[in-house]
């Protein structure tokens, strides 16, 4: 299985590069992830969102699985995560997760879905759900793996 992740922005601090750099050297020995960064808009322009919805559109092919993460959405464990990434490992060959901007994620991104995720409760800033994200995806394949993972 191949896991993208797309996300609108640069990252902009170091700290995030590096816990990133190093969940994705950890996820790529269970499967070959990557991050896409699409260009965000300015969001006083008209359409800023639809913009950007665009630009993530055009990153995503028909085979892919695509899982938005979205404020309002379905919110489950680490376990759950686990089980449904189990799911999809003999299922799809293509994962990708999308996290949106600051503006959040144009309808027909979400339309594009074919799940909505929500990580927690809580608003996090879109760079931040990067390194959360590759976390709970490497701590998935530890838990369908019956491996330790150190706390």
């Amino acid at each position: 299985m191949k896991i993208k992740v797309i996300a609108v922005g640069k990252l902009k601090k170091s700290y995030l590069t590096d816990g990133i750099n190093d969940y994705l050297a950890r996820l790529n020995h269970y499967a070959k992830t990557e991050i896409i960064e699409v260009k965000d808009v300015d969001d006083t322009l008209p359409r800023a969102k639809e913009i950007e919805g665009e630009n993530i559109l055009k990153q995503i092919k028909d085979k892919d699985h695509v899982v938005a993460l979205t404020l309002r959405e379905d919110m489950i464990d680490s376990e759950d995560l686990a089980k449904k990434m189990q799911k999809y490992l003999t299922k799809v060959e293509s994962l990708v997760f999308i996290i949106g901007g600051s503006l959040g994620l144009s309808d027909d991104v979400l339309k594009r879905a074919n799940y909505k995720l929500t990580l927690s409760k809580f608003t996090f800033p879109h760079q931040l759900t990067r390194l959360i994200i590759l976390e709970q995806l490497y701590r998935s394949f530890k838990i369908i793996n019956n491996e330790k993972y150190h706390k």
